[in-house]
């Protein structure tokens, strides 16, 4: 393998939560709102996991859950009629 590919793989291996939405925003997979969407479960989850956060959340509430689930069930919904385009 060159050194080219390893600089490729590792770069893939280490993406993260945001940089996965960015590149989905960049590339036309997730429109503005659903980002915004996906970045307030983003944040939902770092007050649950983010060990440096000082005030760490222990329960979702069920405002939070029907939003996680709603999201959810639009990414589903963008897949799938992706999918089936291709």
């Amino acid at each position: 393998m060159r050194v080219e590919e390893k600089k490729v793989i590792k770069k893939i291996d280490n993406l993260g939560f945001v940089r996965i939405i960015d590149l989905c925003k960049k590339y036309k997979i997730i429109n503005e709102k659903l980002v915004q969407e996906i970045h307030e479960i983003r944040e939902l989850r770092n007050k649950q996991y983010i060990s440096g956060l000082t005030d760490v959340e222990k329960t979702y509430s069920k405002s939070d859950l029907n939003l996680i689930f709603e999201v959810t069930r639009k990414i589903k919904k963008v897949l799938l009629t992706r999918s089936d385009k291709q």
